[in-house]
């Protein structure tokens, strides 16, 4: 039946773009960033919300990979692209991101469809915890950077 899994899909569909009990989805935030708070402005003085909405984009990527056994791609691949540079800010690689965060959504959402909740006890390839921690924290790893990009707009 996949309970478990299918409990985790929905937290990961409320997140990403439907009615979360913490208030706004990651989606409906994203939308209403400007270019001035896509670049300009720096959560904590550290990254910008271009670069977190990449690096929101990489751990995503990073989980979908784990599902897939012959996987080519190394854990290091998905570190040293954590939080990736943009020389030049322009409003495309915005729409880029935006664009490939809702296409890594679905493959995620497409992925966890295709399992069993059999795969929530075993060991995720390249790490020490399970995908029972990893999807949970995908999850939470979004209402985190949810908090951020808010704060960048007020």
């Amino acid at each position: 039946m996949n309970k478990e899994l299918q409990l985790i899909k929905q937290q990961l569909t409320d997140t990403y773009d439907g009615d979360p009990w913490y208030g706004r989805s990651l989606a409906s935030i994203l939308n209403e960033v400007a270019t001035k708070h896509a670049w300009a402005v720096k959560v904590n003085n550290n990254h910008n919300n271009t670069v977190l909405l990449y690096h929101i984009i990489n751990w995503r990527l990073f989980t979908i990979s784990r599902f897939e056994k012959d996987a080519l791609t190394t854990t290091a691949h998905f570190e040293e692209n954590n939080f990736p540079s943009f020389p030049q800010p322009t409003e495309s690689v915005w729409r880029n991101g935006m664009q490939s965060l809702t296409l890594t959504q679905q493959h995620l959402l497409d992925k966890i469809n295709k399992t069993t909740d059999e795969i929530l006890d075993k060991k995720v390839p390249g790490r020490e915890y399970n995908f029972r921690t990893l999807l949970n924290g995908i999850v939470q790893h979004d209402i985190y950077h949810i908090g951020q990009i808010m704060v960048s707009l007020k």
